[in-house]
């Protein structure tokens, strides 16, 4: 068992752990930059009937369900038992079309083999008028193997989304390279100690502090414009 799948098994079962815990988003300075801009994005976007499009374990519902309680989700596995549909992003036929007011989707596109479909069911499943929120990596190390197939810029983004006819409200760059350095730092130093009994905690813990430190660098040496972490992109059906 070589040192890289037992650092990936640690940081997916850290991932699982922390669904239902706010101690998730002091992981990374991704996830640190990314929900300060959620915070500002969802009073804006978030509400009526909302689907969180690759639910997973359901990690976004209690942010999304601060904005709404019409709140459904799905993913292509059981992977939580509240869910409420089982289907592929690339094929929600499940779902009827125009269900939606809002539609949430963090790094999903990624690991499915057409996202121009994905985007496609997406805007399907809109109400005229309705928003979605899409988050992709530009950078990531390879993760949720072996179904990691794209990363994504700017241009990739508003060019699929324009084909499917959905208005680009805006594409935001979340984090740079100073954030990508965190997240492989997060990876490795969280990976390697989170079984080990309270070193863990106290590992947690030194990682949060220098995360906040690589955020404060990131606003300035991020170079997020040409190496951002992630994009958001907002888009309408009109």
């Amino acid at each position: 068992m070589s040192l890289s799948f037992i650092i990936k098994k640690n940081i997916e079962k850290m991932n699982y752990d922390l669904r239902d815990n706010r101690k998730y988003w002091k992981t990374s300075a991704g996830n640190i930059i990314f929900l300060a801009y959620l915070n500002k994005l969802l009073p804006l976007y978030c509400k009526g009937k909302i689907l969180d499009a690759g639910a997973g374990h359901l990690l976004y519902k209690n942010i999304l369900t601060k904005y709404s309680n019409d709140y459904e989700s799905m993913d292509f596995n059981q992977t939580h038992h509240a869910l409420t549909y089982i289907a592929d992003i690339q094929n929600m036929n499940i779902i009827k079309s125009n269900r939606y007011d809002f539609v949430f989707s963090r790094n999903v596109l990624e690991h499915v083999i057409n996202p121009s479909k994905g985007i496609s069911e997406i805007a399907r499943v809109l109400k005229n008028g309705g928003h979605a929120i899409i988050t992709v990596p530009h950078l990531g190390y390879l993760h949720n193997e072996p179904y990691d197939y794209w990363r994504f810029t700017k241009y990739s983004l508003e060019k699929i989304a324009k084909e499917k006819n959905l208005e680009v409200v805006s594409i935001i760059e979340i984090g740079g390279f100073m954030s990508f350095c965190g997240y492989i730092f997060q990876t490795i130093f969280l990976g390697l100690t989170y079984k080990i009994i309270i070193a863990n905690k106290i590992c947690f813990w030194i990682n949060f502090i220098i995360q906040k430190i690589i955020v404060f660098f990131d606003k300035f040496f991020g170079f997020k414009k040409f190496l951002p972490l992630n994009y958001i992109i907002i888009v309408k059906k009109n």
